[in-house]
């Protein structure tokens, strides 16, 4: 069996909507700066991460609506330890297995 593991260096940013608990959405210029930073280190992203504090970690609509990184993962973690995984594929997100 083939795994793949994967370091995180997690890089927080700033959501442009002024209430956490409407959601978030990261700044594109901090997002487009993240990518640009890791490409001069010659680091990689290969996905975001963010947190559902009041529901169960899986995609909502809103993550649905602002998913724009086709290929890339999207980590949803909740307070009480629980996390999925899931890959966007330019329509859909795809559940992925995690392990931790």
């Amino acid at each position: 069996m083939t795994s793949n593991s994967l370091a995180l260096e997690p890089s927080a940013s700033t959501s442009i909507r002024s209430h956490a608990r409407e959601g978030t959405e990261r700044d594109p210029t901090e997002t487009v700066a993240a990518f640009e930073e890791a490409e001069s280190e010659d680091d990689d992203i290969v996905g975001f991460y963010h947190s559902h504090p009041d529901t169960d970690p899986f995609p909502s609509d809103a993550d649905r609506e602002q998913a724009s990184w086709p290929g890339y993962v999207y980590l949803i973690c909740h307070p009480d330890g629980r996390a999925t995984a899931h890959e966007w594929n330019g329509d859909e997100f795809r559940a992925l297995d995690l392990e931790v």
